[in-house]
């Protein structure tokens, strides 16, 4: 299996109502796919069941069995909010791991990662919205995940902290070699980040239709092929919608 994360006919029911139907993905080493859809589509159910955290479904979920090289589960996760302790100070939350001595000099280099070096004593409270979402963002990356699985990580935070995460994500995931997996509800975010957008809607949901973005990063956000990219997903957003 060269794919490191691969979903296979993947159902989700809730009350007896069928809201996802044969979604299959595969993502691959260094790749980038976003999750595009309306509203209520099942776009985080199945970032969760990538992640393992919800295990009432029909399908099949596989693992590339490099994610468990150095004991890790090899997925991170970065959720929409930080939810970050606020009684432990910045890189206490990073380097949380129940039963684990966490590793300063690797917790130092992830905040001068993401741009917070020497921040590692401030509480949560201390922080804007924009740092705490990267330290969110550091801490997703504590345990050297191979998988990034980011839950439209950047909506609550202005336009122009959004651009700087998007680029700073994109920088770290080719820094380390890590295959991110993104639900977002923002075209410009999708086709700006990714390899490929898959558009999910219908009732229940399904793939509808997969855009390929074959752009080299760094990526030009005014560019005419993500304008065109843009306007296609935007097409089969409306008619999902109508």
């Amino acid at each position: 299996m060269s794919a490191l994360l691969e979903l296979r006919d993947i159902r989700k029911s809730y009350a007896g109502v069928r809201v996802l139907d044969d979604v299959s993905l595969a993502l691959a080493p260094g790749e980038i796919i976003s999750l595009l859809g309306p509203s209520g589509c099942g776009k985080s159910t199945l970032l969760r069941i990538a992640a393992g955290l919800d295990q009432d479904f029909t399908g099949g979920l596989a693992h590339n069995p490099l994610l468990d090289f150095g004991g890790g589960s090899g997925i991170g996760v970065v959720f929409q909010e930080p939810r970050l302790l606020p009684w432990l100070n910045v890189a206490q939350n990073i380097g949380f791991a129940e039963g684990r001595a966490a590793d300063g000099a690797w917790i130092e280099q992830l905040l001068a990662d993401v741009g917070l070096g020497g921040q590692g004593d401030k509480l949560p409270k201390q922080l804007s919205g924009g740092m705490a979402q990267r330290v969110a963002i550091a801490r997703g990356l504590y345990q050297r995940p191979q998988v990034l699985l980011l839950d439209e990580p950047f909506s609550a935070v202005d336009a122009f902290t959004r651009m700087k995460l998007q680029d700073l994500v994109v920088h770290l995931a080719d820094a380390y070699g890590i295959a991110l997996l993104l639900v977002t509800h923002d075209l410009d975010e999708a086709f700006y980040l990714s390899d490929r957008v898959l558009i999910l809607g219908g009732s229940p949901s399904r793939i509808q239709r997969e855009l390929a973005v074959p752009l080299p990063h760094p990526r030009d956000r005014r560019s005419a092929e993500l304008a065109y990219l843009r306007g296609e997903a935007l097409t089969e957003l409306t008619e999902l919608t109508l």
